[in-house]
């Protein structure tokens, strides 16, 4: 095998790892979050986001890096669309979910009121 090889494997590992953080999250914890009361439901969310603050970039950077990378060293290769279109979707998910995080993940203290309820009156 040549090192593009084993880092292609490389790269679909974290890829492959960071779908599944991303199923999980969306699909095996939102509904039964949403069965929890406002306060607990609002507790469990910040704990949730301030672990996932760690581990989503631990899997995420090396994804991009590598993809990025490989893409380049394998420009010439066939498959260099497929590669060019996985590099965008990456970086399309790293803006969606580093830059314009949801209000509803946003830290805040338990107490206070929501940002969404805090506009309504605007």
């Amino acid at each position: 095998m040549t090192p593009t090889t084993v880092l292609d494997f490389v790269n679909v590992f974290f890829a492959g790892m960071l779908a599944g953080i991303e199923f999980v999250i969306h699909y095996g914890l939102r509904g039964p979050s949403e069965i929890l009361d406002e306060q607990s439901q609002l507790q469990f969310r910040q704990a949730l986001v301030l672990r996932l603050r760690v581990l989503v970039p631990a899997f995420f950077v090396p994804a991009a890096v590598l993809g990025i990378a490989l893409t380049v060293l394998n420009s010439a290769a066939p498959g260099f669309g497929f590669r060019c279109a996985g590099v965008v979707a990456i970086l399309t998910w790293i803006l969606i979910r580093v830059m314009a995080p949801s209000l509803s993940t946003v830290p805040r203290s338990p107490g206070s009121p929501a940002r969404h309820k805090e506009l309504e009156g605007v």
